[in-house]
């Protein structure tokens, strides 16, 4: 990474940030527009070879817009990624890879869990109410689509 030094690469990952989050943009399409602070993730700090430099984030913000559809929840989200940066210094080129799955989970919008196994059925049946009450499974997943996806007859 000849042309960009540790601190150029934040101060860019932390404005491209700030920017796509916080303020108004044309395209919202992908984007969860909410206000919130940018954390540079310093476990592994800026990773960088002579073609690129990347490093790993966190936003934390609060879900008070509509979002793909979903009313806001008033939840407080954590949005977790990684930015490539490539190009130069005056012309850098941005990459963001970000665990959006993550965050319908945390907005209530996707099942985060992993299907379990050999549960009583009236444990199971119990969860599923529970969850079914908080609202935490995905919009139109029902206890029969749920029979559906995980048969209880071995297959």
């Amino acid at each position: 990474m000849p042309e960009f030094d540790e601190g150029s690469v934040r101060d860019i990952i932390v404005e491209d940030l700030t920017a796509s989050f916080n303020e108004a943009s044309a395209d919202r399409s992908l984007l969860l527009p909410i206000a919130g602070s940018v954390e540079l993730l310093d476990e592994f700090g800026v990773m960088a070879n002579d073609v690129a430099a990347s490093m790993a984030w966190r936003y934390t913000g609060r879900h008070d817009v509509r979002f793909l559809g979903f009313e806001p929840t008033g939840r407080t989200v954590v949005v977790e990624g990684v930015t490539i940066v490539t190009g130069s210094p005056d012309r850098p080129e941005l990459t963001r890879l970000i665990d959006w799955h993550s965050v319908l989970v945390q907005i209530g919008a996707a099942y985060g869990g992993h299907p379990v196994t050999d549960v009583p059925e009236d444990v199971a049946e119990a969860e599923l109410a529970r969850l079914v009450e908080l609202g935490e499974l995905p919009n139109g997943l029902t206890k029969d689509r749920m029979g559906e996806l995980y048969p209880d007859d071995g297959s």
